[in-house]
């Protein structure tokens, strides 16, 4: 009788655990930085399946701040980005996004803001905007259609 009910209790616990906000914006982040990592040697047409996905991940309007890539920075709409993806696909011979560490999550209302720490590699045929640690933030507004991603900084960290 009693192993039921700590089961039933395990159970709600997790499942629980794993719909809390905080949870869900971190799957959301790793699969946004999932989208993004682009393997070297696959080919335009696969890699631009990940646009399927993005589309779902960013909001209707996306700031992004990201100093060594001045292309790469400001407001755009969602059209645009996925514009931009495509592009990327095309012309980036690699890009790999991983989360070293999540360092804060902070939660208000229908907002959150990721802050992690990542190693980043963008290697474009003409330079690397991005070549190794570094700290992001995502902010992340709760919509009817899920999180979304409104805001994107990346700060490299110089060695």
């Amino acid at each position: 009788m009693l192993l039921p009910l700590v089961l039933l209790l395990a159970l709600t616990g997790g499942l629980f655990w794993w719909f809390s906000p905080e949870q869900v914006v971190k799957r959301r982040t790793k699969e946004l930085l999932g989208v993004f990592t682009l393997a070297p040697g696959t080919s335009k047409a696969n890699r631009e399946l990940g646009a399927l996905k993005l589309t779902g991940l960013i909001g209707p309007r996306l700031e992004v701040d990201v100093p060594e890539a001045p292309d790469a920075s400001g407001s755009f709409g969602r059209a645009d980005v996925e514009s931009g993806f495509h592009a990327l696909c095309g012309m980036a011979k690699e890009t790999r996004f991983s989360i070293q560490k999540f360092n804060s999550i902070t939660l208000t209302n229908d907002q959150a803001t990721v802050s992690a720490t990542l190693d980043a590699l963008v290697d474009l045929n003409s330079y690397r905007p991005a070549d190794g640690p570094g700290e992001a933030t995502f902010v992340w507004n709760k919509t009817k259609d899920g999180w979304q991603v409104t805001t994107i900084v990346w700060r490299e960290n110089k060695r």
